[in-house]
């Protein structure tokens, strides 16, 4: 049942109605949440999953020198090596979308790709508000609204170069446009549920959990099993939302889809046996979102007419076998839990309008009390969320990097152990290396079944494959390096090394000889 009580005589202030008031609201909350965003923009992206970031960054630099036919050749020839040091994990759209910018401004500018995920992420709390607000009312929307755009989660994440936001926003598009077409059962709405939903699984193949889900469970509903599969417009929408990824990871790219799956998905499945990995998942919600309001979330839903109802059990159960085929991924990388945040909003703003129509009951100044109380709630944790970002200053760190890859061999082939798996010697160095193993690979390995200890003198061997072709062993982490005792010995004991500012450099074609060991 839709609420209009938005609309309604009795839901007044003293000297202004709530229907305006929702409306100030509604621009406010969208200014808070867009200055959120904007504190210290042009901040390295060292804040947030860095190594995803920079991959990002490296690819599109890449990109942009080739395009660029002005560009110095000797930068050029760099920037493209050091861009196809990453494996392909999507499509490029993004890091492309960055390039072009890149192009147009005649530089590049990292911040650019910031300032387009916050884009991406306002256009999505859009989408649903605008999904809430059909379903529900606009008071439950500013509700599900101020969550997505306050969370201290989704305020990090969604600043934040890589292409999980850009693909959340097609989903929430998506997700709009199926309602409305459920709705009106129109041509228009039903295209533009398949190519919405295609762009997004397209920009990241997991968005098809919570729209393949919800657009079953919503088509079921309307039309039932029999008129569903006769219906032209249904067909049309399941053709568009899967031509559009098909065309790119079936024919682009064949056979990336099952070495993904044999590493990512495959591997890891033992986990579903372990009530240790339930726990550590709620765990790590709770860490991220806060696990009081994933629950209030959950029975939040059944406040919902029934069509609102069924959409967000086909988003939380999207979500859920999502994380149950990528388990080591859902609880070890915090942007795999990003779909919740819009998720949780939707599942939350029932309550919103629970509260509202209880305050329109209040005399008026327990009325004014009560609003006190939900701004202080919402700028709070908006005051933090903008302390923090501005304690996180790493404008020192691209020149340290810098420095630190003008000081290596030229024309050298080194392996690295450094921040943030090379890529900021990578981006900020413009220097290509190859990776060493870090602790969390072997964590990794050990959540797969596998027993790498990193005391097994076994590693002696894996060094010597692995290193045999280079030059020079990098080293940043001094700490990551004591954390491999075998390594450590080998390489303090058996090769020449030079320390420079922040790191240490073995020589690798230059073995000490046995005798002169101590």
């Amino acid at each position: 049942m839709k609420s209009t009580n938005a609309a309604q005589p009795g839901y007044t202030l003293p000297w202004i109605r709530i229907a305006s008031l929702a409306n100030f609201a509604l621009l406010g909350i969208l200014l808070l949440g867009l200055a959120l965003r904007l504190v210290n923009w042009t901040n390295p992206p060292l804040d947030f999953h860095t190594w995803r970031q920079l991959r990002s960054a490296s690819i599109a630099r890449g990109m942009y020198y080739q395009m660029d036919g002005n560009a110095d050749p000797v930068l050029k020839e760099k920037a493209v090596e050091t861009s196809r040091l990453f494996g392909l994990l999507e499509p490029n759209l993004f890091e492309r979308i960055v390039a072009v910018t890149y192009l147009a401004i005649g530089k590049e500018f990292l911040p650019i790709a910031r300032l387009y995920s916050i884009f991406f992420w306002m256009v999505g709390g859009l989408a649903l508000y605008d999904l809430i607000r059909r379903i529900s009312s606009r008071l439950a929307a500013l509700t599900g609204l101020a969550f997505y755009l306050v969370l201290p989660f989704g305020v990090t994440a969604s600043r934040s170069f890589q292409p999980d936001p850009f693909m959340l926003m097609w989903v929430l598009l998506a997700i709009n446009a199926l309602y409305r077409w459920t709705e009106s059962q129109s041509w228009k709405w039903a295209a533009l549920t398949g190519v919405f939903g295609g762009i997004a699984i397209l920009i990241k193949v997991f968005a098809v959990f919570p729209l393949g889900i919800t657009c079953i469970l919503m088509a079921l509903t309307t039309w039932g099993l029999a008129r569903a599969i006769k219906s032209p417009q249904v067909w049309l929408a399941v053709a568009l939302m899967g031509l559009i990824p098909s065309i790119y990871y079936f024919i682009s790219i064949p056979g990336a889809a099952g070495e993904y799956i044999g590493g990512w998905v495959t591997g890891f499945q033992n986990l579903l046996s372990s009530i240790r990995f339930y726990f550590q998942w709620m765990g790590y919600l709770d860490s991220l979102v806060g696990l009081i309001f994933v629950f209030l979330g959950g029975i939040g839903l059944f406040a919902y007419p029934p069509k609102g109802r069924i959409l967000a059990v086909g988003l939380w159960t999207g979500y859920i076998l999502y994380g149950l085929t990528v388990p080591s991924l859902i609880i070890t990388h915090s942007y795999y839990n990003l779909p919740l945040v819009p998720i949780v909003a939707f599942s939350l703003a029932p309550y919103g309008e629970l509260i509202y129509s209880r305050l329109s009951q209040l005399p008026g100044l327990w009325r004014l009390a009560a609003i006190a109380a939900i701004v202080a709630a919402i700028l709070y944790p908006s005051w933090l969320i903008r302390n923090n970002q501005v304690s996180q200053d790493y404008a020192l760190e691209p020149r340290i990097w810098q420095r630190i890859g003008e000081s290596l061999p030229k024309n050298a082939k080194i392996i690295a152990l450094t921040h943030d798996y090379n890529t900021r010697i990578i981006y900020y160095g413009w220097t290509p290396v190859g990776s060493w193993v870090q602790t969390a690979d072997i964590q990794m390995n050990i959540m797969a079944g596998g027993n790498n200890d990193p005391n097994d003198p076994a590693w002696k061997e894996i060094f010597d494959q692995r290193t045999r072709d280079f030059d020079y062993f990098l080293v940043t982490l001094m700490g990551e390096l004591g954390n491999q005792p075998v390594i450590k010995n080998i390489l303090y004991e058996n090769y020449p090394y030079t320390e420079g500012d922040g790191y240490i450099l073995f020589d690798l074609k230059h073995p000490r000889s046995i005798s002169s060991q101590p």
